[in-house]
Order: structure tokens, then sequence, then C-alpha cells
């Protein structure tokens, strides 16, 4: 079995995405989260993608990809 090193930056990002979508039952876009937690948009993506959260998060809209 491989073993995924921890990273506590990481992690701690993982645990601020998952508080903040669970509030809104997922119904948020990655520039939406990307907004709300001030943090680079390719390292939330990352943690998603690792997390398999990418998914669970909405679509977002054309006023998101024209802020």
């Amino acid at each position: 079995m491989k073993r995924r090193s921890f990273n506590p930056r990481e992690e701690a990002l993982a645990f601020r995405i998952w508080q903040i979508s669970e509030q809104v039952d997922w119904m948020l876009s990655l520039p939406q989260l990307t907004a709300v937690l001030g943090e680079d948009e390719g390292e939330l993506r990352s943690v998603c993608r690792k997390k398999g959260w990418l998914t669970r998060l909405a679509q977002a809209s054309r006023s998101d990809l024209a802020a």
C-alpha cells in the first residue's frame, strides 16, 4: 500500500474547504470558493482533486468566470 505524505498546509486548506462547503451543501463553484477563502484557485483545485471533491462543487456560472 502506497502511503501519501502528510502536508499540514494542504490538510488545513482541505479542512477550510470542507467547512465552508458543508455550510452551503457544496453549492458553490471553485471561483466562488476562491473568493471566499482568498486562496489561489490552483491550490484549491489541487486539494479538491486529491480529496475527490471537484465533482461535489457546483459548476461555475458565466458571472463567476467573468469576475
